[in-house]
């Protein structure tokens, strides 16, 4: 009996309820027309887009990745399926400010999760006059306008943040959240409003200031954006993160003697902060201290392998030291686990050249252009006598 009770009660609430975004998840599969559903290849596509579409997310001639490179290079009619939560996860370069001032990139249509937890939306590749080829349709979606500024909201996590301060409305680091994504939003007089009343919380916390500078870094108010970092590193002397971002402000200021100090005790503390080794790194050597900057650079690319960047900065450093073997060999191990990107093969070349080995050089380069899709650098390098 009792064995019975509880099987009939497992199949009495065995049902499907969809929460608000698999709910919008639904109506974006749906978007594209049908015959478009079956024969478009998409970039950065949710797998339950793959799915809900009945087609193979693992399928590499439909389901490609993006990066922001590959999002230059794309050609006309190329279709990129953008939302909050995978695509940002595969790409986070992608994120909504930017991405959505690009215009090669038109706006097909899409949909936001009635909680505000997800969106979602089409995008086509235009030519150099807004034309895209193809024939991908879309049918239905919200207005661009009010897509692209809910999205970005979305995607900055503001709604979640706003929710936090309605039930708490007397905790200064919900108010200090809040003003830090309003002010990547663009939004800088409301972020302005929301850092006011954490002041107001906790007048004293180095953490109003240090929020401060970095509002006042995105408004461009630099000297006030410097004071108020040296008021936070005052509150809290000695802290990596505080030093790395009087360094940051310090930079914009050109004032590169003393962001240095700063970014080499903030990369002595903090080792397993890629960014801050790398920004340590270019700046000791944008000033010529090439030997100084090496450590830096070699610990970034040991955080981030895979990262071109970083890649770039030690190759140059190790050139200009004299281990040119050394640079070339890394740029060579790189080339065979991530042949997409065009820079290791320029500077590989460049190298090649520079040791006196032009046919080496054109070889080179001749797979870069091959692997690459015809990458107009490269192409540039190839046309020379």
């Amino acid at each position: 009996m009792g064995a019975g009770n509880i099987a009939w009660r497992h199949t009495d609430t065995l049902h499907l309820v969809m929460n608000p975004k698999e709910t919008a998840l639904l109506a974006a599969a749906t978007l594209p027309t049908p015959q478009s559903r079956k024969t478009a290849r998409f970039h950065l596509a949710h797998p339950t887009i793959a799915f809900l579409q009945h087609r193979n997310f693992y399928d590499r001639d439909i389901f490609l990745p993006m990066t922001p490179e590959t999002r230059a290079s794309a050609r006309p009619g190329t279709v990129l399926f953008w939302e909050t939560h995978y695509s940002i996860l595969q790409s986070p370069r992608l994120a909504a400010p930017g991405f959505f001032s690009d215009p090669t990139w038109r706006y097909l249509g899409g949909v936001i999760a009635s909680d505000s937890s997800w969106t979602g939306g089409y995008f086509v590749k235009t030519d150099s006059v807004g034309i895209a080829a193809g024939d991908f349709q879309v049918s239905g979606g919200m207005d661009e306008t009010a897509w692209k500024n809910v999205s970005t909201l979305i995607q900055l996590d503001i709604p979640r943040i706003q929710g936090n301060i309605r039930k708490d409305p007397k905790n200064a680091g919900y108010w200090r959240d809040l003003s830090d994504r309003l002010g990547i939003a663009g939004l800088i007089p409301q972020a302005r409003s929301a850092l006011a009343r954490a002041h107001r919380i906790e007048p004293d916390s180095y953490l109003n200031f240090a929020y401060e500078a970095n509002l006042l870094r995105l408004s461009g108010n630099l000297d006030e954006a410097y004071i108020a970092a040296q008021r936070a590193l005052s509150i809290l002397p000695g802290d990596g993160v505080l030093h790395y971002l009087n360094a940051r402000v310090l930079l914009d200021l050109k004032r590169e003697d003393e962001a240095a100090t700063h970014l080499k005790q903030a990369a002595d503390q903090l080792t397993k902060r890629w960014d801050i080794q790398f920004d340590c790194g270019r700046t000791l050597l944008k000033m010529g201290r090439v030997s100084q900057a090496e450590p830096y650079a070699l610990t970034a690319l040991d955080l981030q392998p895979y990262n071109v960047s970083y890649l770039i900065m030690l190759s140059e450093i190790q050139w200009r030291l004299g281990r040119t073997e050394k640079a070339m060999e890394r740029l060579r191990n790189f080339i065979q686990r991530q042949p997409q990107h065009s820079t290791p093969y320029l500077m590989l070349g460049d190298f090649l050249v520079h040791g006196g080995d032009t046919l080496a050089a054109r070889e080179v380069w001749g797979e870069g252009q091959k692997k690459t899709g015809g990458n107009p650098r490269i192409a540039s390098r190839l046309a020379r006598p």
